[in-house]
């Protein structure tokens, strides 16, 4: 898809999914894809990472071009290698919009993004239909606010999930940082977030558990519809086979391609109810422990029973007992999350290039 006229873009709703990793976003992400008004996409944190030095221009000017380009082209290298499993994974992108923008558009910084992200063409997908744009990533729940900024009638899908399954998840999959306490800080310290921009905007964010979207998934979908105000499309309770085009795709003996085929795999079955109470055999009892520990108070506010009330005593007996893995987890949450986007852009660009890191 090329550049969009303005008149266009002003006419495209803009909404956000939200909450912490392995809560159901990407499902969420499928979901609203298997309609043909509507476009999710997918991890890019690109309005975020362009938000601190251009979003209050207007137009946008052209330094956006040159800082575009050189946050692109190391992404897009390791997406033509097939190493960049997790972001735009399984995209078509225009190049020519990604690496040469024109900002002689003169678009401002909220049509520009709309541009960007209506230009990720998924295989399966056409976007020229689309009356709505979603964006998902986990950590727009620290962004409320400044994505309001930009887009003042935009509403936001919170996913929600039972910590113990969200530490489980994690433990599964490969490659995600830390142990047990980091995963149960992290979920603790994103519900945290969820929750005060919930108390800020309750008429803007619906909170959406992943246990009533696979138990009551057509009454929560036709909820999440409502919401939006988009219509209701019957694929969307069905969302695995909008899935099957991913898994047409080429493979290569690598580690990146194993984990985008399992993801696209997953997400290809029908939704079930077998995994919501996996953590009980799957994870230890020392494990359980930490994640109740850690995350009761919260997981309470938003109806889970983790069982025994925790006190702040407690809660510091497990960091101590941990100390090492307890600074990591506070060091990952602050310099990599929370903070990560006050960097300067520089320090960021070093880490896509130098870390592989992927936001």
């Amino acid at each position: 898809m090329p550049y969009l006229s303005t008149d266009y873009l002003n006419q495209v709703n803009v909404h956000f999914i939200m909450g912490a990793a392995r809560s159901g976003t990407t499902l969420l992400t499928t979901i609203f894809n298997a309609s043909d008004k509507v476009f999710c996409a997918p991890e890019n944190q690109l309005i975020m990472t362009f938000y601190k030095d251009f979003a209050h221009q207007n137009p946008v000017q052209s330094r956006f071009t040159q800082r575009l380009a050189q946050y692109m082209s190391p992404r897009l290298k390791r997406l033509e290698l097939k190493k960049d499993y997790h972001v735009f994974d399984q995209e078509n992108l225009n190049k020519d919009i990604f690496l040469q923008f024109d900002t002689q558009k003169s678009l401002n910084y909220a049509n520009t993004m709309r541009t960007l992200l209506l230009n990720i063409q998924l295989s399966n997908k056409d976007n020229t239909k689309v009356d709505t744009l979603i964006s998902k990533d986990p950590d727009n729940v620290f962004f409320v606010k400044e994505f309001l900024q930009i887009y003042p009638n935009a509403k936001f899908i919170a996913a929600l999930r039972d910590p113990r399954a969200v530490v489980l998840s994690h433990k599964q999959s490969k490659g995600n940082a830390g142990g047990t306490l980091t995963r149960a800080y992290v979920w603790k310290k994103f519900n945290e977030a969820l929750l005060d921009a919930f108390q800020q905007y309750p008429d803007r964010i619906l909170l959406v558990p992943y246990e009533t979207m696979v138990t009551q998934t057509e009454s929560t979908i036709r909820q999440i519809c409502d919401f939006l105000n988009i219509a209701f499309d019957a694929n969307m309770a069905n969302p695995e086979k909008s899935t099957a085009e991913q898994l047409k795709r080429p493979d290569t003996e690598d580690e990146a391609t194993d984990r985008r085929k399992k993801r696209w795999t997953d997400l290809s079955k029908p939704i079930n109810t077998n995994r919501m109470e996996a953590w009980k055999t799957n994870l230890s009892p020392r494990e359980i422990q930490i994640t109740n520990t850690i995350c009761q108070p919260i997981a309470e506010q938003l109806g889970y029973d983790l069982g025994q009330k925790t006190t702040a005593f407690e809660q510091l007996k497990i960091y101590l007992s941990q100390p090492k893995e307890s600074l990591f987890a506070v060091l990952y949450y602050l310099i990599l999350i929370k903070y990560y986007y006050q960097l300067p852009f520089s320090w960021r660009l070093w880490a896509v290039k130098k870390l592989n890191l992927t936001r």
